[in-house]
């Protein structure tokens, strides 16, 4: 029954070129693609609290300058 099948994959280049692309190229270019760094994020931050762990927490999310 396998030895049908993988004639029948193999006889059909239509399903063999989509198999092919979904299984290599499509994988390859999701996988370098999308990139997930996080690069200019706006952060609005309100702070009720005003201890000096809250303004600790909020020095945190400032962004490094790099001389």
């Amino acid at each position: 029954m396998t030895v049908k099948e993988l004639k029948q994959f193999f006889g059909d280049p239509v399903l063999f070129a989509i198999i092919v692309y979904f299984f290599t190229a499509d994988v390859y270019m999701a996988g370098n693609g999308i990139k997930l760094n996080l690069h200019n994020a706006s952060v609005m931050v309100i702070d009720h609290d005003h201890s000096a762990a809250s303004r600790e927490l909020i020095y945190r999310f400032r962004p490094l300058i790099l001389i």
